[in-house]
Formats: structure tokens, C-alpha cells, sequence
């Protein structure tokens, strides 16, 4: 659901070691059969939350940690 909704994780780092681990971390596919395993145990919360892209809307980026608290 995270690759669906082109939500991206920001890792903070000052490390360079870390920043290249981080970074080729990303590179990997995996199938659609295993994204739907990992959606049966998406809390159905997530997929109501509206991300405010462009101003029309929902919620701010920097919000949506504070949405499942």
C-alpha cells in the first residue's frame, strides 16, 4: 500500500556508510501476490487517510504520523 500511494520513507542519517546501506535497501521488487499478504495486516484506518498533495484537501504530509495515535 506504501508503493501504492507513492509514499516514500525518509531515513535520517549523517553517516555515509548508513546513507548507501539506505539507499540500496530500496532496491528490490517484490511480487504482487506478497503486497497483498502484507495489505491483510494494513489497519483499515490506513487506507482512509487522505494525503493533501496539492492543497485540495485531507491531510499534510507532516500530519499523517499523528493520524493512528
Amino acid at each position: 500500500m506504501i508503493k501504492e500511494k507513492k509514499l516514500n520513507v525518509l531515513i535520517k542519517t549523517t553517516n555515509h556508510d548508513r546513507i548507501k546501506e539506505n539507499i540500496n535497501s530500496l532496491n528490490f521488487e517484490m511480487e504482487q501476490q506478497d503486497y497483498q499478504r502484507l495489505n491483510l495486516f494494513r489497519a483499515k484506518e490506513f487506507d482512509d487517510v487522505v494525503i493533501d498533495w496539492e492543497g485540495k484537501g485531507g491531510i499534510t504530509v507532516d500530519q499523517l504520523a499523528n493520524q493512528f495515535e
